[in-house]
């Protein structure tokens, strides 16, 4: 069991301060301000931030701890108030959490999920191409590749969509073999991924991934470049459907875009028993039915390839 700590929220100028200065006064508790306005020095003008006179008095703990030009994440928050928290109990004292940041008070309570942190050159590459499409274009793009992402986020939300991109499109070093090379195993889990989930969202159900039925790399993706997957459904069985993935890498500053991957991958929906049955899908325009029948042709060969193999498996 984790350190006890009392939370005091609610919005601006509801008395939060004063209740948390009135109880500081009283009972050995230890401040801290859960507030994205206070964590930054100079700032002090329509934040409601406690004077330097009452803070000389009654410590806060993360007020004036940032310079304006620099960023400050709830990811940032949590880290640095976990660590006050742990001063305070190991000072005998009771953390008390005051703010009006619902987010800070969220991501400390229910966890925050370990994103990499932001890129410069792929911020600014989003930003250009921000300015020559706008931002409800990117939003869309957002959409094709992180629909969870997309929905939660305004078409307008230029902070938001572009931390998503980010998050969607960088490879980052942890992703590489000899230093500049995307690892092709890491790129094979993430076309794994990516047609899981558009399976799963076509089932609404549990997808495993039955078979690998083409794997074809053109070019190598490096360190630092963007990376877009575009997954198409393009067959269905009867319990299992073929997904089609492809993968372009482009290069944050001058913008080459290259085809480097394309994947075609079998799923199957399960269920506790067992297979499932696929709900129906009829393509209607000509690249859909062209990819039907490419992925009949691909199963045909599996299936062939499966009859010469039986007579040898044990």
């Amino acid at each position: 069991m984790g350190p006890v700590a009392i939370c005091l929220m609610g919005p601006t100028a509801t008395g939060k301060t004063a209740l948390a200065v009135a109880l500081a006064r009283r009972f050995p508790v230890a401040v801290i301000s859960v507030d994205s306005a206070m964590v930054y020095r100079g700032l002090d003008i329509g934040t409601g931030k406690p004077d330097v006179a009452l803070r000389a008095e009654v410590p806060h703990a993360l007020v004036d701890i940032r310079d304006p030009r620099a960023t400050y994440s709830a990811g940032d928050f949590v880290r640095d108030a976990r660590a006050a928290i742990a001063a305070a109990t190991a000072a005998g004292r009771v953390p008390l959490l005051v703010g009006g940041t619902h987010l800070y008070f969220r991501a400390l309570v229910a966890g925050i999920a370990p994103l990499p942190a932001a890129d410069p050159a792929v911020r600014a590459a989003i930003e250009t191409e921000a300015a020559a499409r706008g931002w409800p274009a990117l939003h869309a793009e957002l959409a094709a590749c992180d629909p969870v992402a997309a929905a939660r986020i305004a078409p307008r939300d230029r902070q938001r969509i572009q931390r998503a991109l980010e998050v969607v499109r960088i490879v980052f070093p942890d992703d590489v073999v000899l230093g500049t090379l995307m690892f092709a195993g890491r790129l094979m889990a993430h076309l794994d991924e990516v047609a899981s989930v558009l399976a799963l969202r076509h089932c609404r159900g549990p997808v495993v991934t039955a078979s690998v039925d083409a794997l074809a790399f053109y070019a190598p993706i490096r360190v630092g470049e963007i990376v877009t997957y575009k997954a198409a459904l393009n067959h269905v069985g009867r319990t299992s459907m073929e997904v089609g993935v492809k993968v372009v890498a482009e290069h944050p500053l001058t913008g080459e875009r290259r085809h480097t991957c394309t994947a075609f991958l079998t799923m199957v929906h399960v269920g506790p028993e067992g297979p499932r049955p696929v709900p129906p899908y009829v393509p209607v325009t000509e690249e859909e039915r062209r990819r039907w029948a490419e992925a009949e042709a691909r199963r045909a060969r599996r299936l062939q390839r499966l009859a010469r193999l039986r007579p040898a498996m044990p």
